[in-house]
């Protein structure tokens, strides 16, 4: 089986087109809006820049704008993940910390979303996974493949529609042939919280802000469902604050299931049983394909060093050589086994373009 694991460079690299390394060499104004580095997917260090979506999302959401500015303003050395591991540690006795940790998970569904439909409409959907996936389906021919993403957009649920595969409830994620597994949540999931909450209007965004004065004390359930938004729509759908749950007669109260980029990840942020399939593919994985992921989840790089089979063959895909030998250094002081590892001359999009990925993939 092969497992193909995306990490936040995946998105941003997401344009067969207009990869990153090349925005710099293209001057047609006709080609500028989409080069544009504010509608492009961001990497983790970018989630809190000064682009016109992230202000307009944080303008919006009073409780995560204290926060944020000490994100915007970090100090020397301190990454977004450490910075927020800050946080975290010292809401645990501060209760209005605690709501603007659960105000940043409003803001990252709002930002992400608003980037995707953006970065669609600029590129017209033909993203580097869209081609990624044509060129694995051509190689496996049928054969299981495990996709796990950390990322929270879907671009990589979108590009499966070309191959005639649909996201419409949770069970599809792991029900076909190709499982994905999103262990940090996705903009289109919510949760539903312990307690139910009543639902006094029909403004998310005001209700958002709502649940916030009292987040402190909203407990979530492992209740996890997916929110049914309309593509061309996403301007108007920036939050998910509420929704009709099948069985419950009036709406409910609902969280992102997003998890917030920490530096020490507590727990997965999916349902149980995505967790499930994928800890059973890991003993049946014979190729492993890395992109644009900078190995730092430990609990999920302890799975596979666990459960991994010894010698098989593995590809790190990075914006450069360097980046991804540290991503395989690391990998292998956290026990992942050091043999048959291919590493990238260049990113994602690059190496799409340029058939390598698809010849590992089909590699005998």
């Amino acid at each position: 089986m092969l497992m193909v694991v995306f990490g936040a460079g995946a998105s941003y690299d997401s344009s067969t087109d207009y990869s990153p390394s090349e925005e710099d060499t293209y001057v047609s104004k006709e080609k500028m809006p989409v080069l544009l580095r504010g509608i492009r997917p961001p990497l983790a260090n970018q989630l809190f820049e000064l682009r016109s979506i992230f202000a307009d999302a944080a303008q919006r959401l009073p409780k995560c704008q204290i926060p944020i500015d000490d994100l915007r303003h970090l100090k020397h050395d301190m990454s977004v993940e450490q910075q927020l591991e800050k946080m975290r540690e010292a809401a645990l006795s501060y209760p209005e910390g605690q709501k603007q940790l659960v105000s940043i998970r409003f803001y990252l569904q709002w930002i992400i979303r608003r980037c995707q439909s953006l970065w669609n409409d600029a590129i017209k959907s033909q993203t580097t996974y869209r081609a990624l996936l044509g060129q694995i389906d051509r190689q496996l021919k049928g054969e299981p493949a495990c996709f796990v993403t950390f990322n929270y957009d879907s671009l990589l649920e979108e590009a499966f529609t070309s191959l005639e595969i649909k996201f419409e409830s949770l069970d599809d994620y792991i029900s076909s042939t190709y499982k994905v597994i999103k262990l940090h949540g996705s903009t289109n999931w919510a949760r539903e919280l312990s307690s139910p909450m009543q639902v006094t209007m029909g403004d998310h965004v005001q209700f958002a802000n709502n649940m916030l004065m009292s987040a402190d004390k909203l407990e979530t359930s492992n209740n996890y469902h997916l929110i049914h938004l309309i593509p061309t729509d996403y301007e108007n759908q920036s939050i998910t604050s509420f929704m009709k749950i099948p069985g419950k007669p009036d709406r409910q109260a609902v969280l992102p299931a997003i998890a917030i980029p920490l530096e020490k990840k507590h727990s997965y942020e999916c349902p149980t049983e995505h967790v499930d399939v994928l800890e059973g593919c890991i003993p049946k994985t014979d190729k492993l394909l890395m992109v644009g992921w900078k190995g730092a989840e430990e609990n999920f790089v302890n799975l596979l060093a666990k459960g991994l089979e010894k010698n098989i063959p593995k590809m790190i895909v990075s914006r450069t050589p360097d980046s991804a030998e540290k991503i395989r250094s690391s990998l292998m002081e956290s026990g992942i086994d050091g043999a048959h590892w291919n590493i990238s001359e260049a990113g994602f999009a690059e190496q799409v373009r340029s058939g390598w990925i698809e010849n590992f993939v089909g590699q005998v």
